[in-house]
């Protein structure tokens, strides 16, 4: 499941308190833009990007254009408006997920994708001693290194390719982003016995249980 797309605004929580009725959305040149669902008790169901549980709620288009979100207001009643949404273009159909955390952030994240899952076929090496530098950088072709299905490992029985028992073990994996400024952010998930280095092109962005970070192992 996809994790909604998100605006957090700076708003009292008193206003998700009140009936769906009184909170409202204030623009008279567009009455497209409709409150599609509230939750005025968020307490472990949908947590946000810092883990926190606030009270949300959701606006949909329901026209057939776009519409800027620039210029509506949220509020208690049409006399106290507490938060401007952000410029943000709605397409037909579209909704937006919007926490009242106070955080007053902006991400606009419209969904999370997989660029590498474990159970993808990796390169990999057991080696006598530490390889050459180059195997981190893109376009290097690796010579003498066999390919499996992750994860890759010994011992437990939950491995999609079973390596001799060893002290190391070396994987690499390509993956290309076509267009970097779409991205809002990266997320590395590692599952390991018993620590890791990770790279990307040959920089280091990740260690745990092993040596001194910016030293190969």
């Amino acid at each position: 499941m996809e994790p909604p797309t998100q605006i957090h605004i700076k708003m009292k929580k008193r206003i998700l308190l009140a009936s769906i009725g009184a909170l409202i959305f204030v623009n008279e040149l567009n009455a497209q833009i409709k409150l599609s669902e509230v939750s005025q008790t968020n307490i472990n169901t949908i947590a946000d990007e810092d883990n926190d549980f606030n009270d949300w709620f959701e606006i949909r288009n329901d026209g057939l254009v776009p519409v800027d979100l620039n210029g509506y207001v949220v509020g208690k009643n049409a006399n106290q408006y507490q938060w401007s949404l952000p410029a943000y273009n709605l397409a037909p159909g579209e909704h937006k997920f919007i926490y009242a955390s106070g955080k007053n952030r902006v991400p606009t994240i419209d969904h999370y994708e997989t660029i590498i899952s474990a159970n993808d076929t990796w390169q990999y090496l057991i080696p006598a001693s530490e390889p050459a530098a180059a195997w981190r950088l893109p376009g290097t072709t690796l010579t003498g290194w066999s390919s499996g299905i992750g994860g890759v490992g010994f011992g437990d029985g939950d491995d999609g390719t079973t390596v001799p028992t060893c002290t190391s073990v070396y994987l690499r994996k390509t993956f290309t982003i076509t267009n970097p400024s779409e991205i809002e952010r990266l997320i590395l998930f590692m599952d390991y016995d018993d620590g890791f280095v990770a790279y990307i092109n040959g920089v280091e962005i990740a260690r745990a249980n092993i040596g001194t970070t910016g030293t190969p192992p």
